[in-house]
């Protein structure tokens, strides 16, 4: 049985060509299914493109997309048959004066979130952050 584990990147380049084969490099037993950033385009000698309207997505503005993608229809049916659903975001300093609860209460309204926008607590959700940021 393979383990199908949703993922939404921080949408930059570095994650949108390199996340997946880091976490397959990790854990070769699942299958890591890029909802986010894009697939980039990329045409013979020109630069790789993601939508601008995703381009940068960080912070508060990925979780907003994560739950929207999350309560529709197209979406949800698929996400509903993955073992987890991994959230990787750059960290940017974000946390610097939180305390290890803060943290921690901060994390579980988002892992509440995407719970109420699959309309279901079954997918555990992960959040994976990139300090400062993936490309350090």
């Amino acid at each position: 049985m393979v383990n199908k584990i949703a993922c939404f990147f921080t949408c930059g380049y570095t994650e949108a060509g390199a996340m997946q084969l880091f976490l397959k490099k990790m854990n070769p037993s699942c299958d890591f299914k890029q909802f986010l950033p894009n697939k980039t385009r990329k045409r013979r000698g020109d630069a790789k493109i993601i939508r601008p309207e995703l381009s940068g997505l960080t912070g508060e503005a990925l979780i907003v997309k994560v739950c929207e993608m999350c309560s529709k229809k197209v979406y949800r049916d698929e996400l509903l048959q993955c073992r987890a659903i991994l959230i990787e975001d750059d960290l940017d300093g974000r946390f610097s004066c939180f305390t290890e609860q803060e943290i921690e209460q901060h994390d579980q309204g988002i892992v509440d979130r995407i719970n109420e926008s699959l309309g279901t607590c079954d997918v555990p959700v992960f959040l994976m952050y990139a300090s400062p940021e993936v490309e350090s």
